[in-house]
């Protein structure tokens, strides 16, 4: 606002508050999708502002008021709506180019006769003003709860100044800042952050997609005709995992778990699926190479302790391919599918002591011969994993209520035992990749199956398992219940509890 003072006590006044100064450049913010990526739908979303401030006043003795509006119109196709935010750019709402006086914004809600001299406020729809709200706390301005239409996409804000002969001549300035932002529709995991704060309920309260849906959706909807997925992140290394709730009413992680493991660091039930104990420390670091796993003689049945830890070791690797492109092509950078990077990367290998955080070892017993109860094995789980806290390994049991596998498989398809499928639903639509594992057999350890199959531990006898890039089964005897397949390094896929 600009005062010169002249001889006649005329003191014209012009606010620098216009277009070129007051939310345009540099002042206006448009927070999209990417931004807020709990918008509901498709949010894209657009702002202008339009008319001016420039005030021409004559004060007079005990102050006189003046006013002008702005237009702003905000313009998205965000289903939940948007919001907008006003407030003054640099925290200051005092408009003085000294620190003799200036016009302040006034601290309260006044009316236009009421209002103090030389201070400033606005007002939207009452003709109450209000003190401009600083950077750190903006007003929200306006609300929808829909998407624009020419009934709810323009604010009409209106800025009231009041001014007497006592200000001092000058150049007074200030700027306000306009955020459009679309609105955030929060259900199931779409309101969490992290891999830990998942619950039953949370997962519950996520939409189940129905067994022909196969587009996926970033953003909460109540469409069962989309598969939700979401982004969470693990806290104890910090790593992001892709999250998705299926037709099976469970919600999986759609990545490979790749949580390293060190020998100096325990994990603990706080952050980690511990249930029979509060800490567990692994074996052995996670490794670079597959003779990680080729720690001890796989045919020795164990007739002591040295020998019984041996077998009991946990082991894991990082593989040497890092990701998969497609799902079933060994590439050296990693995919975009679903408008994410990274999502198929392989994660880490581990064996069945490793990925059962040590309680994989109760699902044995020794009998007098030195071979092992199969029988016990079969209708068992492990207790815990080093899936997150909130999380498990998936069962498998072919024939009890408790099969997560199956009922996946159920779900989409309606196939019953034996059976196969189309692999390329495993590899996109469920984003399961071909990432291989590590077989330790009699006589050796090596990488199999990359690119053409893969296996996944679950907390007991079976796996999930996936074959020849044109189909997929769950096989009942592709994970043996015998010591050399314990050492095997598979990798892990966890389901929420």
């Amino acid at each position: 606002m600009k005062i010169n003072k002249k001889l006649v006590h005329a003191l014209p006044l012009t606010a620098i508050l216009g277009v070129s100064g007051l939310a345009i450049a540099g002042t206006t913010i448009v927070k999209n999708s990417a931004e807020n990526a709990n918008a509901s739908g498709d949010s894209a979303i657009a702002m202008t502002v339009t008319g001016n401030l420039d005030f021409d006043i004559v004060p007079e003795v005990g102050g006189v008021y003046a006013e002008k509006s702005l237009d702003v119109t905000v313009n998205t196709t965000n289903a939940a709506g948007y919001s907008l935010y006003m407030s003054s750019k640099d925290n200051s709402s005092a408009t003085s180019d000294t620190s003799e006086g200036g016009i302040v914004s006034i601290d309260t809600q006044y009316t236009k006769a009421d209002m103090p001299i030389n201070s400033w406020g606005y007002y939207v729809g009452s003709e109450y003003l209000n003190p401009i709200p600083a950077s750190d706390a903006p007003a929200m301005i306006a609300e929808t709860d829909a998407p624009s239409n020419d009934s709810n996409k323009t604010t009409k804000v209106t800025f009231g100044v009041k001014v007497a002969p006592n200000l001092k001549s000058g150049d007074y300035k200030n700027t306000v800042s306009f955020t459009a932002t679309p609105n955030t529709t929060c259900g199931g995991f779409f309101c969490i952050e992290t891999m830990q704060s998942m619950t039953p309920s949370i997962c519950a309260a996520t939409t189940t997609p129905l067994s022909t849906a196969r587009e996926v959706t970033y953003t909460y909807t109540t469409d069962n005709t989309k598969i939700p997925r979401t982004i969470l992140t693990d806290t104890r290394d910090n790593k992001k995992y892709l999250v998705s709730k299926f037709a099976d009413g469970k919600c999986w992680m759609s990545q490979n778990l790749e949580l390293e493991l060190s020998s100096a660091t325990a994990l603990s039930y706080v952050d980690t699926d511990l249930n029979s104990k509060q800490f567990w420390t692994p074996s052995a670091d996670t490794g670079s190479t597959i003779d990680a796993f080729n720690q001890y003689d796989y045919g020795m049945v164990y007739d002591g302790p040295e020998e019984k830890a041996a077998f009991y070791t946990s082991r894991s690797m990082r593989p040497t391919t890092a990701y998969l492109q497609g799902g079933i092509v060994p590439s050296a950078t990693a995919s975009t599918n679903d408008g994410k990077s990274e999502w198929e990367k392989a994660g880490v290998y581990y064996n069945f002591q490793a990925a059962t955080a040590g309680s994989g070892e109760d699902l044995f017993e020794e009998e007098e011969n030195g071979e092992y109860d199969e029988y016990y094995y079969y209708s068992s789980y492990a207790e815990d994993s080093i899936c997150p806290r909130g999380w498990r390994l998936p069962n498998i049991d072919y024939y009890g209520e408790n099969d997560d596998g199956h009922r996946l498989r159920y779900a989409y398809e309606g196939i019953g035992y034996g059976d196969l499928f189309d692999m390329s639903m495993f590899s996109n639509l469920l984003a399961f990749n071909a990432q291989g594992f590590v077989g330790a057999y009699y006589g050796g350890t090596y990488s199999y199956g990359l690119g053409s199959e893969a296996k996944f531990w679950t907390s007991g006898k079976y796996d999930l398992y996936y074959k020849d890039a044109a189909t997929i089964e769950a096989s009942s005897n592709s994970v043996y219940t015998g010591s050399e397949y314990m050492q095997s390094g598979l990798p892990v896929r966890c389901i929420a509890r």
